[in-house]
């Protein structure tokens, strides 16, 4: 206990000296604040239409211009800041679940076992995110369920592979060798040895899937697939932007840069938790 205390001691002091990291903390957690408390500080409802104001540019009673149907493009940003929180790690969580769970006892119990599920997610690694959303899409219908079921499956050979190679490696460490020579079962290795020092790369890995996940969902739901209209999504704004991208350029402005503000706070983010939690410091 003395020793995990004073090794997280140790990664938070060199976490908040890490100006990149901490750039990126501050980045990530004001547009989390601001999704969570989108209905208390959003100027004007985004959802009601106002046809006097279609197309209107950036002025004190619309900040970020109104869209189409002269909706608040400011307020649909701020409602839509959630989706990529909510979509991304909840993706991460069920493909990070699936594929730890699988990498680390496939990788403990090596042989036949370990052969096939690598090979099983060797295959589908070489399946592109994209077209498994849209395969998802049409079985389970257009939604954020659909593409949280689909990236987060995406995401499982990755964190499998990871777990399999952190297990590999630990399992032949002295202390495990010593659990085994005591008499602790399999189940106790895994749960007590194996997996809590494995901890600290799966968080970066979360990190870094977290961030490739947001573009993804974008991506997606420029597309067409995912969140249902009239709930407003960043990647939905650009995709209906950039018809009027010629008059009307804060349409696709503001939702591009929410999505790269974003993504580079992620980011990092990640590259602090790297560094912090880099064993070979310890």
């Amino acid at each position: 206990m003395m020793k995990t205390s004073s090794r997280f001691y140790r990664s938070s002091r060199i976490f908040i000296r890490h100006k990149s990291g901490m750039v990126g903390l501050a980045i990530v957690t004001v547009i989390l604040a601001v999704a969570l408390l989108a209905p208390f500080i959003a100027p004007h409802d985004p959802f009601t239409m106002r046809p006097a104001h279609r197309f209107e540019s950036p002025s004190w009673a619309f900040p970020f211009g109104t869209d189409e149907y002269g909706r608040c493009i400011l307020s649909r940003i701020l409602f839509a800041a959630i989706l990529p929180f909510k979509i991304g790690a909840l993706s991460v969580l069920l493909g990070g679940a699936i594929g730890v769970s699988t990498g680390l006892i496939a990788g403990y119990t090596g042989g036949v076992l370990d052969a096939v599920v690598m090979r099983f997610y060797d295959t589908l690694i070489a399946i592109p995110p994209l077209l498994m959303a849209i395969v998802v899409a049409v079985i389970i219908g257009k939604s954020d369920m659909s593409l949280i079921i689909a990236l987060g499956i995406s995401q499982t050979p990755i964190f499998a592979r990871l777990m399999r190679g952190e297990t590999l490696r630990i399992k032949g460490k002295t202390y495990v060798e010593a659990a085994r020579a005591v008499g602790a079962s399999d189940v106790h290795i895994l749960k007590s040895a194996i997996f809590p020092n494995a901890v600290a790369v799966l968080i970066v890995q979360a990190t870094i899937s977290f961030a490739a996940l947001i573009i993804l969902a974008a991506a997606l739901n420029f597309l067409g697939f995912g969140t249902p209209p009239p709930y407003p999504a960043w990647g939905k704004m650009l995709s209906v932007g950039r018809s009027y991208m010629a008059y009307s350029p804060w349409g696709i402005l503001f939702p591009a840069l929410s999505i790269v503000t974003l993504v580079l706070g992620t980011y990092l983010l990640g590259d602090g938790l790297r560094d912090a939690l880099d064993p070979k410091r310890y």
